[in-house]
């Protein structure tokens, strides 16, 4: 399982905080890879995306906060709707 997100995945102030995917993997003993950053966007993390060979498996993705509070238009939020592709195996 992997998991993107911003600030609300990876936690605010220390590296060593008790996240909530670090809770689901010793709840559900998966495998759960956190790959969320603070100030993330929907944009940077597709980039990011882009450039990735991913595993198969669950993915899950918590995105969409900065995007509101900063300055992602409503037309970036579209433009990276249509580059996003889900192919199931």
């Amino acid at each position: 399982m992997i998991i993107f997100g911003d600030s609300v995945t990876a936690g605010i102030g220390e590296n060593e905080a008790e996240t909530w995917p670090s809770i689901l993997e010793e709840a559900t003993n998966l495998k759960v890879l956190d790959d969320s950053k603070m100030g993330a966007t929907v944009g940077s993390e597709l980039n990011d995306l882009i450039e990735k060979t991913l595993p198969p498996g669950l993915i899950i993705i918590e995105l969409g906060g900065n995007d509101m509070l900063g300055t992602t238009t409503v037309d970036e939020c579209i433009k990276y709707g249509k580059r996003t592709r889900i192919d199931s195996q």
